[in-house]
Parts: C-alpha cells; sequence; structure tokens
C-alpha cells in the first residue's frame, strides 16, 4: 500500500480555491506549505507515499501546454485527449473554483481557468495512467472522487478494471461511508441498497437508532448538519422575524446549493433548471394571499458559515426580493436564521434535492 500525493505538479488545485474560502490562496509558498504538512501527516501514521511529479516528465508538460493552446474557449468542457475526457472531468472544480452555476466561457477568466484545468487533468492522466502501468493495483482508494484529479483517478481506473473505493464524510458521527466504483454523488449503490432490503422490516433496536439519527438532524444538533445553518431558535421569533401572519399556511421553500451538485445524477425533473422551480414557485403562491412562502437561500451560498459566497445565486435572490409579492419573504444565506426552525415550523416544506429533506 502507498499514498500518492502531490508535489507542486498541477497549475490549478482544488484545496487552494479562494472562492470556497480556502485559507492558503494560491500564493509563492503554497504549493510548498502543503507538500511540508502532508509529508508530516504521512510520516505521523507511518504511511509510506510518493510524490505524483516522479511520473511526469518535461515533454509532458510541453504536450499538455500544446494540447490547451489548441483547444478554444467553448471546446474546453467537451476537451478530450484520445479516450481521456479531462474536459468532462475536471468540469466539477471549474465550477466550484468560482462558485459559478454557469460558465460563460466568454469570460476570459473562466476561459483560462478551464485551461488551467485541462493543463493540469492532462498532467495526470499522464502520470497515473503510468502508476497504474507499472504498479497494476488491485484497487485505490479516493477521496471524493468529484474533483480534478481524484475524479481523473476514478476515470482512469474504470477503463483499467481498477477497482475504486471512494470515501467520503458520513452524516453519521463515528462511522464511513463508502463508494464502490463511483464518486460522491452517485446514487446508484443507493438505489441497489433499496432494492436489497426494501421488503426486510428493520429490528425494534434499528428503528430506535434510525429515529434518534433523524431526530437530532431534525434539531440540528449534529455536528456534520449544522455546519451552514444555526441550530434551532425558538419558532415563535422566527415566524415573528419573517412577519408571519396569523392564520396563513407556512410554506418554505429550500435551495440547494447548486455549484457544489453540478455533476448530480438524475437532478432532471418537470422544471428545467432549480431557479425555474424556484420562479414557479412564487408565480403560484402570488395567487394564493392565505399562503405565506419563505424562500431559505442555501446558507452554504454566502453566509458566514458558507465555504466562500455564489455570487450568481446570491444576485438571483436578491432580484426575486425586489419583486416578490407581500406573502413570499426571501431568507437570504445571511440571515442568521436556522433552517431547521423554519423547517419544523412549515405547514409545507419544498425542496430541489437539498438535504433538509431528510
Amino acid at each position: 500500500m502507498s499514498y500518492i500525493t502531490c508535489d507542486a505538479a498541477f497549475s490549478d488545485c482544488d484545496i487552494t480555491q479562494q472562492a470556497t474560502g480556502a485559507t492558503l490562496g494560491r500564493k509563492e509558498n503554497t504549493c510548498l506549505t502543503c507538500q511540508s504538512s502532508v509529508a508530516a501527516r504521512l510520516a505521523a501514521w507511518s504511511m509510506p507515499y510518493r510524490w505524483i511529479g516522479r511520473w511526469i516528465t518535461r515533454d509532458d508538460e510541453k504536450e499538455a501546454s500544446r494540447w490547451v493552446l489548441s483547444v478554444g474557449p467553448h471546446q474546453r468542457p467537451e476537451a478530450a485527449y484520445g479516450d481521456w475526457k479531462i474536459g468532462e472531468w475536471v468540469k466539477s472544480s471549474v465550477h466550484t473554483h468560482f462558485r459559478i452555476n454557469h460558465l460563460d466561457m466568454d469570460d476570459p477568466k473562466i476561459a483560462a481557468t478551464y485551461g488551467s484545468y485541462l493543463y493540469s487533468g492532462l498532467l495526470a492522466c499522464f502520470a497515473l495512467s503510468r502508476v497504474m502501468d507499472e504498479e497494476k493495483p488491485d484497487a485505490q482508494l479516493l477521496f471524493n472522487g468529484r474533483m480534478s484529479t481524484t475524479r481523473i483517478a476514478l476515470e482512469l481506473a474504470q477503463q483499467r478494471d481498477i477497482r475504486t473505493i471512494c470515501e467520503e464524510r458520513c452524516p453519521i458521527v463515528g462511522r464511513i461511508r463508502l463508494f464502490d466504483d463511483a464518486n460522491c454523488l452517485s446514487v446508484r449503490d443507493t438505489d441497489k441498497l433499496w432494492e436489497a432490503w426494501k421488503d426486510t422490516p428493520l429490528s425494534v433496536d434499528e428503528i430506535d437508532e434510525m429515529s434518534k439519527f433523524l431526530g437530532s438532524r431534525w434539531q440540528g444538533t449534529l455536528d456534520d448538519v449544522a455546519v451552514f445553518s444555526r441550530r434551532m431558535q425558538p419558532t415563535s421569533d422566527v415566524l415573528k422575524k419573517l412577519k408571519v401572519t396569523e392564520g396563513r399556511r407556512l410554506w418554505v421553500l429550500f435551495t440547494s446549493s447548486m455549484d457544489e451538485t453540478i455533476d448530480k445524477p438524475r437532478k432532471e425533473g418537470t422544471f428545467t433548471t432549480h431557479n425555474a422551480w424556484v420562479e414557479a414557485t412564487i408565480d403560484y403562491v402570488r395567487h394564493y394571499p392565505d399562503i405565506q412562502l419563505a424562500v431559505r437561500v442555501h446558507p452554504n451560498a454566502g453566509s458566514a458559515r458558507s465555504l466562500g459566497k455564489n455570487q450568481e445565486d446570491v444576485a438571483f435572490y436578491e432580484r426575486l426580493a425586489e419583486n416578490a409579492p407581500s406573502n413570499v419573504c426571501i431568507v437570504s444565506a445571511d440571515d442568521d436564521i436556522s433552517s431547521y426552525t423554519l423547517a419544523s415550523a412549515a405547514d409545507l416544506g419544498l425542496i430541489w434535492y437539498s438535504t433538509i429533506g431528510l
């Protein structure tokens, strides 16, 4: 077993994206600081490791530069190098880099950044394919599997029938969550579990354990789910702040953090986009004054607790607030109102695929 880690091989990196609130940023000594930190941790764990740069040559860097320059800005999201669909594989990282939902390839900054991820992605393909050729691993363990280099490692392994296990933080404290040959947004294994277990009743102990877990989520008392939203507040205080008129039915629409889940499968539905769904719901409620609608902008879009700010989302909801009917209020991302209190107070909750639905 050996850990492959980075030694300043790439021109852009997922952990230095300032739009996500990364504390490192991309400075002169950033990569050196990261390398020394990683090396110290791995040494403390007695984990053998190698730097990915040992599998990258100067000719690789020249070829990567040549290839990126040959791909026009509008072709970059679909750019491929042979069988390597690098444009598709790094797309999620570019969205997260800027925390935007739509990539305007006419924007020179976005086009250049996409090119940088393509360059780094091709270097990762060169290096990781050589690792797999030389070592012929039986399996690989990745974190997340969604972002640039880890996504590339997943895709290359699948092309070679090498089993990949992706790890992502588990919502249950003290447990781990693993995805078999899929990234952390996959719903395939959930489908398999449902098919295998849907006719098997839970035991009393399992029901009790699940009840406690969902109860903790409902109150927002689990550390993992209370990161972006504050925990429960007195319901009366929240209703007063939102100016909910007594006798009105309270509907709460919980938006999603869209740039994080840009590659999520099966997100299609009746509405073509998330924003179209929000606008259609407001238009519907406009005709029913006995309904009070609160639109809870996802706290990770731009609150004090969020990973950076999605300026596109913030601007969209600010425009909605300017034209909203009197029975609709927009609860902005930085409005320190508990999503869990809203969920408990609502007569009807509406979600796209936010985990508040749990």
